[in-house]
């Protein structure tokens, strides 16, 4: 697993998740930690492997109160 380095607050945004929830960046405030994770698409083979490695680490991040966000 890659270490990654912490940045600056994103500003707070809302979108709809794969179920159709509606989240906000805010709710994960003081909570856990956010990896924002931007996608151009899965027909690209650079993004499916990266995708494929975050699913395989995902524990990981779990581990470190870690949650991904992908954005696509």
């Amino acid at each position: 697993m890659t270490d990654y380095k912490e940045t600056p607050l994103a500003p707070d945004f809302t979108a709809t998740d794969c179920e159709g929830n509606v989240i906000h960046l805010s709710d994960y405030k003081l909570k856990k930690n956010v990896l924002l994770v931007f996608n151009r698409g899965f027909f690209w083979p650079h993004c499916r492997r990266h995708m494929a490695q975050l699913r395989q680490d995902y524990p990981k991040f779990v581990e470190q109160n870690t949650e991904i966000i992908t954005v696509g």
